[in-house]
């Protein structure tokens, strides 16, 4: 199972849901007429099935396994200029305010890509790096978290 997700185009597909982005979440939920139920609210709970499963995959592969392409694709740089880094937009869900469990998520599998990357995360963060660093730190004092 998990050599068919990450080595398929099921891969591919996880991570076009990843890559929905906080704006797209945002903009589906305002279009919705309940705060706990409608397309805006499915979407969410999508997007975070879809980090969670990401971050177990990366746990469960296999160490003799070669590099699969949704690792390859975690990793390199997006075609074109105006294309965001997926793992920018993975870290942009730290930005979420609806559900406390996207952030966590998007926390958690930024951890696991710091470790099994060969890649800088400061790096695929861009401009976004310091913007995002200090939207950790003030969720951190907050007395909510």
């Amino acid at each position: 199972c998990v050599f068919s997700l990450l080595f398929t185009e099921a891969g591919r597909s996880l991570l076009e849901i990843v890559g929905t982005g906080v704006d797209n979440i945002q903009m589906a939920l305002a279009q919705q007429s309940s705060l706990m139920e409608g397309a805006g609210v499915d979407l969410l709970e999508l997007v975070e099935m879809s980090l969670s499963l990401l971050n177990r995959l990366l746990l469960l592969k296999p160490p003799d396994l070669g590099p699969s392409p949704v690792e390859q694709a975690l990793s390199s740089q997006p075609p074109g200029r105006q294309h965001q880094h997926l793992v920018a937009c993975i870290a942009q869900y730290v930005y979420h305010r609806h559900s406390h469990r996207l952030p966590t998520l998007a926390t958690v599998l930024l951890k696991r890509l710091a470790a099994v990357s060969p890649m800088s995360i400061l790096a695929c963060l861009g401009s976004d790096a310091e913007h995002i660093r200090d939207l950790f730190l003030t969720r951190l004092q907050a007395v909510s978290e």
